[in-house]
This record gives structure tokens, C-alpha cells and sequence, in this order.
């Protein structure tokens, strides 16, 4: 029986799986110029956006006018409403129609074969798609207490009051 196989002289090979774990020089280099579709690329992506947001939260806390306004789209302060025990009609179909959009967004752009002139068009009618969905959910203003304590409402007895009125 046979040990283990062993070249015979140094220009023989032995068989080797056709697996590659770590990319070569050339298809490191199209990853970094974005030539060739990769799956690591949604992956960085993502993790742009979510830290990111994060430097947003950290750097724009407490700002006024412009900056306030830009410091309020990351997504620890979408979230923060959600952890208050609040759910907001308008926010989930803001966040809603963000992640379709997004997912068009992919959808659109991980077509190789298609002209960036064909996909162009389709993303800035994704982009209108969303923005007018957004200004809707913006007009939406019903939204529920679903804490233990109803911490975010006002007592049964009052609301009753309010009612009648």
C-alpha cells in the first residue's frame, strides 16, 4: 500500500484542489478598482454605511440648523423612537420604502452586461420612486404606545376626553 504520493523528481506536481482562498495579485487589484463583481463588495458596502451612520450619531449629537437635520438620518437616531416603545406608522414605511428602494437599487446595478447609460436612467427613477414615498411617509402621523407603563401616552381617562371633544 502506498503512503502518501510523492513527486518522483522535482517537476512532477502532485494534485492540488482547485480552490482558492486567497485571491491573486491581478484579482485584488479588480476588487480595489471594482472591475470584477465580488461578493465581498455588499459586504463593505454595508459596513460603510452602517459606520457611517455611526460617525454621524457621534459627530453631528446636538447640532442645529443644517447639520441637526443631517444628524438625525443615521440610523441610531431612525432607531431610537422604536426603543421608546413607540411605533410610527410613518417611520416603518419611511424605513420601508428606503430598503425596497435599496434592494431596486442592487437589483439594478448587479447586471454586468447592462450600459451604464441604461442603468442610470433606472436609478434616478428608483431615487424619484423613493423620495416620493418618503414625503408620504412623512404626512403620516398615526402611531401606537407599546410600552407596559403607556409611559408615551397620555392616561385612558384623558384620551376618553379628548375624544368627545
Amino acid at each position: 500500500m502506498p503512503r502518501n504520493p510523492t513527486p518522483k523528481n522535482h517537476t512532477e506536481q502532485i494534485p492540488r484542489c482547485n480552490v482558492d482562498i486567497v485571491p491573486t495579485p491581478k484579482q485584488a487589484i479588480a476588487l480595489g478598482r471594482g472591475d470584477e463583481p465580488s461578493a465581498l463588495m455588499p459586504a463593505i458596502i454595508t459596513l460603510s454605511f452602517t459606520i457611517g451612520s455611526w460617525v454621524l450619531d457621534f459627530a453631528l449629537a446636538g447640532q442645529t440648523g443644517v447639520l441637526g437635520v443631517i444628524s438625525r438620518l443615521s440610523l441610531t437616531q431612525t432607531l431610537r423612537t422604536f426603543e421608546q416603545g413607540l411605533l410610527s406608522a410613518g417611520l416603518v414605511i419611511g424605513i420601508a420604502a428606503a430598503i425596497l428602494s435599496f434592494c431596486v437599487l442592487a437589483a439594478i446595478w448587479l447586471h454586468p452586461g447592462v450600459p451604464v447609460r441604461r442603468k442610470l436612467p433606472r436609478s434616478v427613477a428608483c431615487a424619484a420612486v423613493m423620495a416620493a414615498l418618503l414625503v408620504i411617509a412623512t404626512q403620516i402621523g398615526a402611531s401606537a404606545d407599546l410600552t407596559e407603563d403607556r409611559r408615551n401616552s397620555f392616561p385612558a381617562a384623558d384620551q376618553r376626553e379628548s375624544r368627545q371633544v
